[in-house]
């Protein structure tokens, strides 16, 4: 493989992939507020009243993964350090792909990063949330909130992968590690049968 591109560097790539998708999704959401969203309100709203407040929320809930992406894009070097640690790579040792601990760290990070971005996608797609943005200027919406979710249990595509990327975000050094120290011994104590075997 191209030693040119390296673990570290794949996982600054990988940031800044997940970054440019969130700003994409962020403007298409932008760009389909006005002649989708505010013209297609869900069916129980009825007829209801926008304010300025109600509008402005509903276009910061909507441009969310724009500004994810945003952050992200910028501080896509701060997120691999983070990953890494600020001793990279870790002992001196080669920054290459036979570190498995560099690439175990890479996995479990954008792992985390593409969970969390598509919980943040679920969230900003979700029905109920607008109902609830809406509600503030229209009371007669509380008591429709659970009539109207599709399925009762409308929040687990949003909480499960948020929580299970922000672990796998937070906790990327630590689990990539632990990860990468586990397959180095398999592999060592496999090896280690093979010439007992042999001789």
């Amino acid at each position: 493989m191209n030693q040119t591109i390296t673990p570290v560097k794949a996982a600054s790539f990988g940031v800044l992939f997940v970054a440019l998708w969130l700003i994409v999704l962020g403007i298409w959401n932008a760009l389909e507020l006005f002649p989708f969203t505010f013209r297609n309100l869900p069916r129980s709203a009825g007829d209801v009243t926008l304010t300025e407040a109600t509008v402005a929320l509903i276009i910061l809930w909507k441009t969310l993964p724009l500004v994810v992406g945003l952050i992200l894009f910028r501080q896509h070097r701060f997120i691999v350090r983070w990953f890494y640690g600020y001793t990279v790579p870790e002992n001196n040792e080669p920054d290459c792909w036979h570190n498995t601990n560099l690439l175990a760290i890479l996995l479990v990070g954008l792992l985390g990063l593409f969970l969390t971005a598509r919980a943040l996608d679920a969230f900003c797609a979700e029905n109920q949330i607008l109902l609830w943005i809406l509600s503030i200027d229209n009371k007669m919406l509380i008591a429709a909130y659970w009539d109207t979710s599709e399925y009762p249990f409308w929040y687990l595509p949003i909480v499960y992968p948020f929580i299970l990327g922000f672990v796998f975000v937070v906790g990327a050094g630590r689990i990539g590690r632990l990860i990468g120290r586990t397959i180095d011994k398999s592999l060592e104590s496999s090896a280690e049968k093979e010439e007992d075997e042999l001789s």
